[in-house]
């Protein structure tokens, strides 16, 4: 969740040539800070106390954490529209292949409860966090 926040953060960088931004867009960026505080609330939760086994909470959360999911592809999608309209960038293509990857997995996520199919989700997240990254280079935004 940590490459997620920062990813996200990273890529609010292509508004910083706008002199204002549009309301919708600033309700999209809290949108966006909500729903991963959720998400990382769900995965690593605040009173430890309370937990003692992380697997089995892991497993009792895992559709919030789903639906959570299906929210953030949403947000992101929203993002990426807003971008495209206020700083006149084209439509990243791989944005949207990767959140229609990310949308179709955490959807299945609601209804599978099979660990090597929760192992897969993880894998294929974290493949589509890469690829942000590196599309995050390609672009400009992140430079060495």
């Amino acid at each position: 969740m940590l490459l997620t926040v920062v990813l996200v953060w990273l890529s609010s960088f292509v508004l910083s040539p706008l002199t204002e931004i549009s309301v919708l867009h600033f309700l999209n960026l809290l949108a966006y800070s909500i729903v991963t505080y959720l998400m990382s609330g769900l995965l690593y939760p605040v009173q430890g106390d309370e937990v003692t086994n992380f697997h089995e909470h892991f497993d009792d959360n895992y559709k919030r954490f789903s639906f959570l999911g299906i929210l953030f592809v949403l947000v992101d999608a929203t993002d990426g529209f807003l971008e495209h309209l206020e700083t006149s960038l084209p439509l990243d293509i791989g944005q949207f292949a990767t959140l229609g990857v990310w949308l179709i997995l955490f959807t299945c996520s609601l209804f599978i409860e099979n660990r090597i199919f929760k192992a897969f989700v993880s894998i294929a997240y974290t493949v589509g966090l890469l690829g942000w990254l590196h599309s995050l280079i390609d672009t400009g935004v992140l430079s060495w």
